[in-house]
């Protein structure tokens, strides 16, 4: 059987290359869901495959996900795991595991987990009429703030801490608060970015993430205070422009899924995405 071993941090620099080298947009396969969440989902994985396979645990079933279709890794995990379920298929592996393995599967489409994935060009200047409204809160918001934008450094992630506890009772996810003060802690090492949006010289958002391949950025995080107007919209378009400025190769911008919550399903669709990422499962009938 093959040996599968919890994701660590030294695991960062290979896993990111082989993320770019598949050209994956899917939040799935990036390295704070993978060793960040890890411990909260079960998350390991093993080379003992042509593809590494992680594994984890969905809802008490052990999944299995590859960041790209590979037919002698999907036999090696039939054989070893008879009854197998995979997930964070995109619908391209579908079609290439049906006509590899016809009949074999049944195929699940994870709705509540597709991406949101918009044009950072986009994001970064909310041109258009659909945007309107966006560029309206941010033009209060500069005309009623005093604000600064600072990236995320060892001097001011204590700042991000402070704002992500007055959302302690509004979180979303188990583990929210581990997973955010672990990115904060290893930010460096992460090789993460992120900022702060300060007000009248007090914080009052931040955001984090991290590229998945060489032209996608994904925002993990994203807090603001309910009580400034505006600061939602400022600190995605600051970010976005940081993003921009030291990436330049960026196009487009991950914001994750909106996990089937009717608020944030709003927040999300209210900036258009240029595309969704689609996840599948397929499940051996």
């Amino acid at each position: 059987m093959p040996s599968f071993r919890p994701v660590a941090l030294s695991d960062r620099e290979w896993l990111h290359n082989l993320m770019c080298k598949s050209g994956t947009k899917n939040a799935d396969f990036s390295f704070i869901h993978l060793y960040a969440w890890g411990p909260f989902y079960g998350v390991e994985i093993s080379s003992d495959y042509p593809v590494p396979v992680i594994a984890s645990f969905d809802k008490g079933l052990r999944v299995f996900a590859i960041p790209y279709f590979d037919k002698a890794t999907v036999e090696r995990l039939l054989a070893d795991f008879p009854d197998l379920t995979m997930q964070s298929l995109s619908p391209e592996d579908v079609r290439r595991l049906e006509e590899s393995f016809p009949g074999l599967f049944e195929f699940t489409p994870l709705t509540d987990l597709f991406d949101y994935v918009y044009s950072a060009e986009k994001l970064a200047t909310l041109a258009g009429k659909k945007l309107h409204a966006k560029r309206n809160y941010i033009n209060r918001f500069e005309a009623l703030y005093d604000w600064e934008y600072r990236p995320i450094t060892a001097d001011n992630a204590a700042d991000c801490r402070y704002l992500d506890r007055l959302w302690e009772k509004e979180r979303s996810a188990v583990g929210e608060e581990a997973v955010i003060d672990k990115a904060l802690t290893e930010f460096e090492e992460l090789k993460l970015d992120g900022g702060v949006l300060y007000v009248n010289g007090r914080p009052a958002a931040f955001t984090l993430g991290e590229r998945v391949c060489c032209d996608t950025f994904i925002v993990h995080f994203e807090k603001a205070l309910a009580e400034i107007e505006g600061a939602y919209p400022m600190i995605n378009r600051e970010f976005v422009r940081h993003v921009l400025a030291k990436y330049p190769e960026v196009r487009y911008i991950n914001r994750e899924e909106d996990m089937g919550l009717e608020n944030l399903r709003r927040a999300k669709r209210s900036y258009y995405p240029d595309f969704m990422v689609e996840k599948y499962q397929a499940k051996v009938k």
